[in-house]
């Protein structure tokens, strides 16, 4: 089997859109251009300082990723960063189906929307087992479940997701899943997020301390 190779990002958001520029133009990762239009916190306590007037860079590359900034900028540069990993909660049925099924990334558009959510889990929920972790994800006689939510939405919606919890650094989350559709299936994309924050349908969500929204329209890609 070839072994998946990790991919590397690091969103990195200012209100100085020129420092921005300076601090990640010299990477030689995939680098990704939005304008933040909306910030929404929904639970626990959010980052501070991004807005409708930040800018916000995504860098992808095979390796981790440095940003080239002196000590006195740092305070003005807000980061997220993660890395992929293998499924850990999809069996081979579903892997299969969004394998077919699954969009792949929208292009760059004044009406493309793009949306990151740092979430970070509770203690309880990683003292669980890998088996207890997972029969959250599947349907049962009394809850849809994570992947059987998100699946009908997989052909519509581009996602992505960065595991943070383990990337060698200690940080306030441990996941940043982002998102992608045109800004026409706005309505859809918050059909799903109700469906995943609805303890009825996905008791996961009981395990969630924080997550917040980083609402975006992508603009270029270089």
């Amino acid at each position: 089997m070839t072994p998946i190779t990790p991919t590397w990002a690091l969103f990195a958001s200012a209100h100085d859109s020129s420092l921005l520029s300076a601090v990640t133009q010299h990477h030689a990762g995939q680098r990704t251009h939005y304008q933040v239009n909306n910030f929404v916190s929904v639970v626990g306590q959010p980052v501070k300082g991004i807005d409708a007037s930040s800018a916000l860079v995504r860098i992808e590359s095979t390796a981790p990723v440095i940003l080239d900034h002196k000590p006195a900028d740092a305070a003005q540069i807000i980061v997220f960063r993660g890395v992929t990993q293998h499924l850990h909660y999809t069996g081979k049925e579903d892997k299969e189906k969004l394998t077919v099924e699954s969009r792949v990334p929208v292009a760059a558009a004044p009406n493309t929307t793009a949306v990151i959510i740092p979430i970070r889990k509770s203690a309880a929920w990683w003292a669980l087992t890998q088996d207890q972790r997972q029969a959250f994800f599947h349907k049962t006689k009394t809850s849809a479940g994570h992947t059987n939510i998100g699946m009908p939405f997989a052909g519509k919606i581009f996602r992505k997701l960065y595991h943070s919890r383990y990337t060698g650094t200690p940080l306030p989350y441990d996941f940043v899943t982002y998102f992608e559709f045109p800004t026409e299936l706005t309505a859809d994309f918050q059909d799903l997020l109700k469906q995943l924050r609805d303890p009825k349908t996905n008791p996961e969500w009981e395990s969630v301390e924080m997550e917040f929204e980083i609402w975006m329209t992508k603009v270029s890609e270089d």
